[in-house]
């Protein structure tokens, strides 16, 4: 029989400075929970995001909001760790989005390895 290769438990995800010196290093824990977490949060997330939208008077306080968002699939204090790298909320949600492709398209790519290693 072949080896079973072990795939890895969590996702890295490291912040860098203009020189590529580390800045931070988060992680996203792959467990089943996690990733269906994960998975939900989006239609929350558009959902939401039609609220605001349909209710301009709606008062939202962004960075509550987006901590909760993070810290929901990166782990407590996530959110403030991103913002004190830069000290704005607003570039701190943008790298949560790029974050969180990231980890989607991370999720798919391994879906596919896993399928394609299975008939390998």
């Amino acid at each position: 029989m072949r080896p079973i290769k072990v795939r890895p438990t969590v996702i890295n995800i490291p912040f860098v400075d203009e020189q590529g010196n580390e800045l931070l290093v988060l992680y996203f824990d792959r467990s089943d929970e996690n990733v269906n977490n994960f998975k939900n949060i989006i239609p929350k997330l558009e959902e939401k995001i039609k609220e605001i939208d349909e209710n301009p008077e709606f008062d939202i306080d962004e960075k509550e909001f987006m901590t909760e968002l993070t810290d929901s699939f990166l782990g407590a204090g996530a959110f403030e760790q991103i913002c004190s790298i830069n000290n704005s909320v607003f570039t701190a949600s943008k790298y949560v989005f790029q974050i969180a492709i990231g980890i989607k398209e991370e999720i798919e790519e391994e879906d596919k390895r896993a399928v394609f290693d299975k008939y390998k």
